[in-house]
């Protein structure tokens, strides 16, 4: 005879009610820890200096000849009032990152490095200028090592 058998039925559905009751405290811790982080999320705001900055970044943009399809808001969102990740990270993380794009696709031997876009490079640049101009010299010498071409094609 199994144990299941010998215990009486409302004491099993008494154990039942009192998994529920802690599913339901879960729950609702869960739900709470949701709800605050929601509240506490909060992504760059566009507000009166990141869109004056964004502004002026998209006027250099344009005066070096690079193209003007940026939505000011989006740039004024991503790069906010400190630049965000570009002036902030590492310049040897900032290094590897673009090392890694910077190569043909392809995996195995094909894996090999390909020239940068020389406007992406500059535009780079023109970012830091206005963004982080204390790291503009560092930035550039690291560009202009680079071997550049026009390779994004429009």
């Amino acid at each position: 005879m199994s144990l299941e058998n010998e215990v009486p039925l409302p004491e099993r559905q008494e154990e039942h009610h009192s998994h529920n009751l802690l599913y339901l405290i879960v729950g609702i811790i869960v739900g709470a820890i949701v709800v605050v982080g929601l509240f506490a999320y909060s992504s760059n705001k566009v507000d009166s200096e990141s869109k004056s900055l964004a502004e002026k970044l998209e006027a250099s943009y344009k005066a070096a000849g690079i193209a003007d399809d940026r939505d000011i808001d989006q740039v004024a969102r991503t790069y906010g009032t400190s630049g965000g990740w570009a002036c902030t990270v590492d310049q040897d993380e900032v290094e590897s990152t673009v090392n890694q794009t910077l190569t043909s696709g392809a995996a195995g031997p094909g894996l090999r490095p390909v020239p940068a876009d020389t406007q992406l490079s500059q535009s780079t640049i023109l970012m830091a200028e206005v963004y982080c101009p204390d790291r503009v010299d560092e930035i550039k010498k690291y560009i202009n090592d680079l071997d550049t071409d026009d390779t994004i094609k429009d």
